[in-house]
């Protein structure tokens, strides 16, 4: 999920938080790693950009069109994470015990 959050980001140019929860952090499962990226990239802080709030004034837009921004995107990624293969249940499909 923490590639696809990254992928995400890349794609969509937004900020992806990973949250981590405690009960989640005690648990263990095995992971599969899959391919590993062979690139040789470096760290880049650019101090001439604000890094949040996305709302406000970016490069030459205005708040007012930053924020239609974030709702275009926010409806592709509605989209995304709906038809996700994470956005599934396989437990007990009762509440009863």
């Amino acid at each position: 999920m923490i590639k696809w959050a990254f992928e995400l980001s890349d794609e969509f140019k937004i900020y992806c938080i990973l949250r981590g929860y405690t009960r989640l952090g005690h648990t263990r499962s095995g992971v599969k790693l899959g391919e590993l990226p062979q690139t040789a990239k470096r760290a880049v802080f650019d101090t001439s950009r604000l890094i949040t709030p996305y709302t406000t004034a970016f490069g030459k837009e205005f708040p007012t069109q930053r924020h239609a921004w974030l709702h275009e995107k926010q409806a592709k990624l509605q989209e995304l994470f709906e038809s996700s293969p994470f956005n599934s249940y396989s437990g007990r499909r009762s509440r009863s015990c």
